[in-house]
């Protein structure tokens, strides 16, 4: 497959423009479902930030960021989100979690990005019932907020559904970072008895 003029074109305007917006380059490159062209634009967003001196240093040491989904089974009342959700598999995936990460993040239906520590009031609302447009304006609010917090070498940890995670997962990927998606193809018994057997 070769890259188009007007694909190269448009990487090449991105590139010279400085403007380092990966929500959009993230849009564009998974609609066009084109991996030839998710890789040319990869090697020259890496080039522009070595152009900027802002790419990858090696002194830095990558923080392992984990990003947990919501799930069914929660608390009545308002409560810490770590605590808010009581399924045998959120419980199994937060210790999993806490023993790996250094950072951690719950991905909320309703409210996108939530750090552990914040209080929420209980609420019914799944991505799982929503429509494609809906899951992607869902998942630009989320890469909006990731952008603040993530650096170019850190390790991003998805423990989230198909629904979650489909929008998501190009983003860091294009940009650089490595993306870990543990247990994925297994149902919910074998994926909490991974968490249990990966100490």
């Amino acid at each position: 497959m070769r890259i188009s003029d007007f694909d190269f074109g448009l990487m090449s305007t991105w590139w010279t423009s400085k403007y380092l917006n990966f929500s959009l380059v993230w849009r564009a490159v998974w609609d066009r479902h084109d991996q030839e062209i998710r890789d040319g634009l990869k090697g020259l967003i890496q080039q522009d930030m070595n152009s900027m001196n802002i790419g990858y240093r090696k002194m830095d040491k990558a923080t392992k960021i984990f990003l947990v989904s919501c799930v069914k089974t929660k608390q009545n009342s308002a409560c810490e989100v770590s605590q808010l959700y009581t399924s045998d598999w959120f419980q199994k995936a937060k210790e999993y979690t806490e023993r790996h990460c250094d950072k951690w993040y719950i991905l909320f239906a309703k409210y996108g990005l939530i750090q552990p520590d914040e209080v929420l009031e209980p609420y019914e609302e799944t991505l799982n019932t929503k429509k494609k447009p809906e899951r992607i304006a869902w998942a630009e609010k989320v890469i909006s907020d990731l952008e603040k917090i993530i650096s170019l070498q850190d390790e991003v940890t998805v423990l989230a559904g198909l629904k979650y995670r489909e929008f998501l997962k190009p983003w860091p990927e294009v940009r650089g970072n490595k993306v870990v998606i543990p247990l994925e193809g297994l149902r919910s018994g074998e994926q909490k008895r991974g968490f249990n057997e990966n100490q």
